[in-house]
């Protein structure tokens, strides 16, 4: 009895529903996401070229942190947006925040490192110049 009230009970609730399409693949969306990041990478590499002193530039702690860390954006933003075309989300509310986090992280350091080196020549450049004119 309560089995076929059961099952009664379910044919009712859906009795008008239509067959729908399923959602991407997770994986095939962050495929997307990723050779996209890929034709930036190779547009900006084409418009802008390579660095003629990149051997020199990966023994500047600065340039492995910013290349670091965007490499860091890209790879939690593509495990982010995986998770994100889960249904539920897969059970992670605030995943879309870890590169968020990171992406603010990268601009503060943008903003802060001119900034910083002004501020640097700046000092050294008047030092020099009060201690010239003082020695003299």
């Amino acid at each position: 009895m309560m089995q076929r009230d059961t099952e009664q009970f379910i044919d009712t609730l859906s009795e008008n529903l239509q067959p729908v399409r399923g959602v991407w693949n997770p994986l095939w969306q962050t495929l997307v996401y990723f050779f996209c990041g890929l034709a930036y990478i190779g547009l900006c590499v084409g418009v802008l070229g390579l660095r003629s002193d990149i051997i020199s530039a990966l023994n500047t702690p600065a340039f492995v942190f910013e290349i670091g860390l965007a490499m860091l954006i890209a790879f939690t933003a593509a495990m982010a947006s995986m998770w994100m075309a889960l249904p539920d989300r897969g059970g992670r509310e605030h995943v879309h925040l870890i590169p968020l986090t990171l992406l603010g992280a990268f601009c503060f350091w943008g903003l802060v490192q001119p900034l910083a080196r002004e501020i640097g020549d700046i000092g050294t450049h008047y030092w020099a110049d009060c201690l010239r004119d003082s020695l003299i």
